[in-house]
């Protein structure tokens, strides 16, 4: 297994959370007209150490902080995919899923998926490939 030189990461862990970081940037460009983040490489190594660290020690330290999530609707004659990937440990069985929805919120398509024995990363990277091949059908 390929490892990042000095800090000993796996290639697999910096690659997945790259293409994740990428992909989040894409869409604060494309929909939200934010600026791309000019330290996408010193990010992605952070949360990949963040990740093995946590991996690899459990939980860390940090105080629990409740966020409140909702859905908010596309823009008019859009539709929006929502996906999420859960694993039974980190290093378990996985699956994935999601939904299409239009500007109303009403249901579009649907789609789910046993994906087999991966880390939740990968739950996720599948859940979202899902979609997008969901939403290019």
């Amino acid at each position: 297994m390929k490892r990042h030189s000095t800090l000993n990461l796996s290639w697999g862990v910096v690659f997945s959370l790259g293409i994740w970081s990428l992909w989040l940037c894409w869409n604060g460009v494309t929909f939200k007209d934010e600026r791309p983040n000019r330290n996408v490489r010193e990010e992605n190594i952070s949360k990949a150490t963040k990740f093995a660290y946590v991996g690899v020690n459990g939980k860390t330290n940090q105080s629990q902080q409740r966020i409140c999530v909702c859905w908010s609707k596309p823009l008019l004659n859009w539709c929006k995919v929502n996906s999420d990937g859960s694993a039974l440990g980190n290093l378990g069985r996985v699956g994935g899923g999601g939904l299409i929805r239009n500007d109303k919120g009403e249901w579009i398509r649907g789609y789910v998926r046993a994906i087999g024995c991966t880390m939740s990363m990968a739950a996720e990277l599948w859940a979202l490939r899902d979609g997008i091949r969901l939403c290019i059908a």
